[in-house]
């Protein structure tokens, strides 16, 4: 792990100051920094009170699962170095920035995403946010996959942070919580661990309810936040909203469906989707994802195989009945022949005139969601 002069990215910082603070996390501020050669990274600067009371132990906790994450994963930020081990000098931790900011700005904000101009923001189109929302299941999963698992215990909007090439990246660990393993009181199979340890933390309204002691520490945790999440991507409502009866976004998400107004809960902005190929089988997995009953909730690695199905029905609508059928043999490689249309199956490439004009609405939908890493 790199160490960084903290002087020097004081100065980066601009003295830290308004101008240059692009968001909080869980333990501190984070600023915008330009180091010299023109390098830009994000400074998380810890917070006075955990510096004066000398709880660094949380950050340090941060620092050691951010370490024990593969560099440039492509599912995280990436942790660059730290500075300030002097007493006088407050704790910093540079990580790779992110220069699109965050789902939560995208979804609430009305801030421009790829396919927008800044004058005219457009909201995310369905397809986008199957693919924003399987490449943060598969953030979870690979967390959840590490041996002791991570839990991160604050998956919400604003954790999640985009690239420049506005890949879906998670971000904040610190209420990440890494436990050691021990045979008599660990439980990983069953999705617990019983060896006690940090109490229950996270964000109103993504936090697990059940979720009350340090016992009761779960992967399952991570998995309703993410179906909070999830319904917050379909909603384009805020998790907890005081505007709105009831305020909780899993109580009104989960009375629409038991009354059977589910295509309700999606975003009135933009056309709904498809009832069979979009609505009906992402809130399945966010109503499983809420299950007041840990064991109905399905694990990450399972949600990821669903939402590979439901992305590839959304890019081809069209041929979604023969997918099931293994009639279509779905093509992902890149060759000169296909160009911009390598998703396109070989037998459609290879087909008539109807074949062609299905080709050419592929290629359309296509071009339009450029830029969105599959």
């Amino acid at each position: 792990m790199q160490r960084y002069n903290y002087k020097e990215l004081e100065a980066a910082t601009g003295g830290f100051s308004l101008e240059n603070l692009i968001g909080k996390g869980s333990h501190g501020c984070v600023y915008k920094a330009t180091l010299r050669g023109g390098q830009v990274v994000a400074v998380k600067k810890v917070s006075t009170g955990l510096q004066l009371l000398e709880d660094l132990t949380k950050v340090e906790n941060e620092l050691q699962i951010l370490s024990s994450l593969p560099r440039r994963c492509l599912h995280f930020v990436d942790l660059l170095g730290v500075a300030g081990d002097s007493p006088t000098e407050q704790r910093l931790v540079i990580m790779e920035l992110m220069p699109n900011g965050t789902l939560h700005d995208v979804l609430h904000s009305g801030k421009s995403t790829l396919t927008s101009s800044p004058s005219q923001p457009r909201p995310l189109t369905w397809h986008r946010r199957a693919v924003i929302a399987l490449e943060i299941a598969k953030a979870i999963d690979f967390l959840h996959q590490m041996r002791p698992p991570v839990v991160h215990r604050d998956i919400k909007s604003s954790n999640v942070l985009f690239d420049e090439n506005w890949r879906p990246r998670v971000g904040d660990f610190g209420l990440a919580v890494r436990k050691k393993r021990a045979a008599a009181d660990v439980n990983w199979a069953g999705g617990h661990d019983r060896s006690g340890g940090s109490s229950p933390a996270g964000t109103i309204g993504y936090l697990d309810p059940m979720y009350t002691s340090p016992a009761k520490l779960s992967t399952k945790n991570d998995v309703f936040s993410y179906g909070v999440l999830l319904l917050e991507m379909m909603s384009c409502r805020r998790a907890v909203d005081v505007e709105h009866e009831p305020a909780f976004l899993v109580e009104w998400a989960r009375a629409l469906m038991e009354q059977g107004r589910a295509a309700e809960i999606c975003d009135p902005r933009i056309e709904p989707p498809d009832i069979d190929l979009f609505i009906r089988p992402v809130l399945d997995i966010a109503s499983r994802c809420v299950s007041l009953k840990e064991h109905s909730r399905p694990s990450m690695k399972q949600v990821v195989a669903e939402l590979k199905v439901v992305v590839n029905n959304v890019r081809f609508p069209l041929l979604s009945c023969f997918s099931s059928n293994g009639f279509f043999p779905w093509r992902r490689k890149r060759s000169s022949a296909a160009g911009k249309c390598a998703g396109v199956p070989a037998t459609i490439r290879r087909s008539s005139k109807t074949g062609e004009r299905v080709r050419r609405i592929i290629c359309k939908n296509q071009e339009e969601e450029m830029g969105m890493v599959v």
